[in-house]
């Protein structure tokens, strides 16, 4: 399913070899966490947050400077930590 496969590729460690499949998403990216989240906005949430980077839509209502941000911040280097499901 898609929930499932989002949780993959955003908690897939880049030292765990068994995870290749999954890492090719940070990796073709070259890990820019902007990249990053703008292909996450694309291909999970329809929408091109490139423009949301530096200002909100002026036509668009739902789409925000913060949510570019948000999603940055949690593909961000410093934020990308081991996380455990239940």
């Amino acid at each position: 399913a898609l929930d499932e496969l989002m949780r993959q590729l955003i908690t897939s460690r880049w030292w765990n070899h068994s995870q290749r499949d999954e890492q090719r998403f940070f990796l073709d990216r070259g890990g820019d966490a902007g990249a990053i989240a703008r292909d996450i906005g694309r291909v999970f949430f329809g929408q091109d947050l490139q423009c949301a980077q530096c200002h909100d839509h002026p036509q668009v209502d739902t789409y925000l400077q913060i949510d570019y941000h948000g999603l940055l911040a949690f593909v961000s280097p410093g934020s990308l930590q081991e996380v455990t499901y239940k």
